[in-house]
């Protein structure tokens, strides 16, 4: 049986291992990924149903089956074992492993036909459920009260000012009554604003951040029918887009002005492809409305097609307004507002050094670039971040993309600042954009039997990484329901607060006081206020219940270990 075991038999051997690894994994009987419960009858167990699987296998005559069982099965397990254990060095090592087995297969024989009908069945159905997956997901983590005061908090109350005033208005921002755009000028936030208007709810703005995200992949679509992508493709291009760990992440932090980073930048790259001057203009100021920093994506896609494109005069009068632009609000935010936040980037600035020190650093000394980028966490980041895009982005011949590189190194590799390199957070969906983007470009001039595989490893390693990383989230309908009577109690003590009185709460109630002129975020606050409302679900160091079981307060409601509401006598007497 074993004398001649040709590289089939090898290959359906790693299956089989790979098919009875999956089942134990999923009855429990052998933990792999803690080699302390493994035991001897286990192993006899194993051993036997690897060889009787195995001899099945080998009894097939259609291959393809045994190629589309290898890389389904294979991505299930090492998913499984990357929730199992969701420390993110060990998910790119799983995607290493991953890497062989999909190079070891022949994906040309698994390549499935699409005909337009499926192709569009396929794209919606993969839309809608990211929109209920991640938007629905997002709705029910701010409705079982565990959205904290920054930044889902801050953005809940401005979009009542808004409703209320027009002016982006907050109080649990900076601790006193002022506009967001003193912080971020980020006026792209007003597109929001009619949805919000028929329907005034958090909930409303969870759900605008992933179809927002969601609509990314209209303009998507549309490049990678310019370029000539089979439907197989764009299906898969889709599916990385939609499911990118940093966008699912980002998602999860809840709602941020990067979450037009996305559709916005490829839009601007599909005009820009088909030049098309009004569309680039429009798409430009669109993205320039989201952020201060923006500038740097608007700038950069205007230099690459300034390079690549014959619209030399609309794309230099792009790349010098979006300089200019930069210029001038930077220096509006550092005169009126609170500056722009500089401190991200102190691995590279002396103190009281501007923005163009960081551009100096990088030029006079490249080696220091290096090492603050070859940092451990920014190469755990970096692969993290190209593994679900197959590694496209870096194959290439042709150097004038390296350009669409920029973005990516200077707001997530260069800052010291631990959040902008963190798929958990909202840094990743501009840059990410353009290097899906990037990916795809090197894919339509990649030959056909390289590009298939690494399409596939990118679509395999997007399931592995972002459930990886987002599980607790993905699934949080389980914990929705194991919550309830906590949160029926949470509910009771906020119906408890005046909708007139001024509230200062812990920082995962704050958004629930969305609608309060007046609330402030007690871990921050030095304020006082009508009324106190605290989270007991969790410890902290940082408040207490007994502070407030004084003359100075009345104790309203006090359900140990989930919430206490207090009333500031003195306060409410006035």
């Amino acid at each position: 049986m074993f004398a001649k075991l040709d590289s089939n038999k090898i290959y359906n051997l790693t299956l089989s291992w790979i098919l009875v690894s999956s089942l134990f994994l999923a009855n429990k009987h052998l933990d792999l990924i803690n080699m302390k419960s493994i035991h001897y009858l286990a192993i006899i167990i194993f051993v036997v149903a690897v060889i009787l699987i195995w001899l099945l296998i080998n009894r097939l005559k259609d291959q393809k089956v045994v190629k589309l069982a290898m890389v389904l099965f294979s991505t299930l397990y090492f998913t499984a074992a990357a929730v199992l254990n969701r420390e993110q060095l060990f998910a790119v090592g799983l995607c290493t492993v991953l890497g062989i087995i999909i190079l070891s297969t022949d994906v040309n024989d698994i390549r499935p036909r699409i005909g337009n009908k499926l192709f569009r069945r396929s794209i919606i159905v993969v839309s809608v459920l990211f929109v209920v997956l991640i938007g629905g997901n997002c709705c029910l983590i701010y409705i079982n009260h565990w959205t904290a005061c920054y930044d889902f908090g801050i953005f809940s109350q401005m979009f009542h000012y808004m409703k209320e005033t027009g002016i982006p208005f907050t109080t649990c921002e900076r601790d006193e009554l002022m506009s967001h755009f003193s912080v971020h000028m980020s006026p792209i936030y007003y597109l929001i604003l009619p949805f919000y208007y028929l329907f005034p709810s958090p909930v409303t703005l969870e759900l605008m951040q992933s179809i927002i995200v969601m609509s990314g992949i209209i303009p998507l679509l549309l490049i990678m029918k310019k370029h000539s992508l089979g439907k197989g493709a764009m299906i898969f291009f889709s599916l990385i887009y939609l499911f990118f760990p940093g966008f699912v992440g980002g998602c999860f932090y809840h709602l941020h002005e990067n979450c037009f980073l996305a559709p916005l930048i490829l839009w601007l790259i599909y005009f820009s492809e088909k030049e098309l001057w009004y569309g680039q203009a429009v798409f430009s100021a669109l993205l320039l409305a989201v952020k201060e920093d923006a500038a740097v994506y608007v700038a950069v896609i205007a230099l690459y097609f300034l390079f690549t494109r014959k619209n030399y005069k609309c794309n230099l009068c792009i790349l010098i307004s979006s300089i200019v632009y930069f210029a001038g609000i930077t220096r509006y935010l550092s005169i009126y507002g609170d500056g722009v936040m500089m401190y991200r980037y102190n691995n590279y600035l002396q103190d009281g050094e501007g923005t163009l020190a960081i551009l100096s650093s990088a030029l006079s000394d490249p080696a220091y670039v290096i090492s603050q980028i070859s940092m451990a966490d920014k190469v755990k980041f970096m692969f993290l971040t190209l593994m679900p895009i197959g590694f496209l982005p870096i194959i290439t011949k042709d150097y004038r993309r390296s350009i669409l590189m920029i973005p990516w190194i200077l707001i997530n590799l260069m800052p010291n600042y631990h959040y902008q390199y963190n798929l958990r957070y909202q840094y990743c969906f501009g840059t990410c954009a353009i290097l899906i983007y990037l990916a795809l470009l090197n894919y339509a001039d990649l030959k056909e039997k390289y590009r298939e595989k690494m399409l596939l490893y990118g679509v395999c390693c997007t399931i592995v990484i972002c459930t990886s990383i987002n599980y607790d989230h993905l699934g949080y309908i389980d914990f929705f329901n194991r919550s309830a009577e906590k949160r029926a109690k949470i509910k009771y003590a906020i119906s408890l607060v005046p909708e007139d009185a001024s509230v200062t709460a812990t920082t995962f109630l704050v958004a629930d006081f969305y609608d309060h002129e007046i609330v402030y975020e007690l871990e921050r606050t030095e304020n006082k206020t009508e009324y106190y409302i605290l989270d007991l679900r969790q410890d902290s160091d940082k408040y207490n219940p007994l502070d407030f079981m004084n003359d100075e307060y009345e104790t309203l409601y006090y359900e140990p270990d989930v919430v206490a509401v207090f009333r500031n006598i003195e306060e409410t007497e006035e």
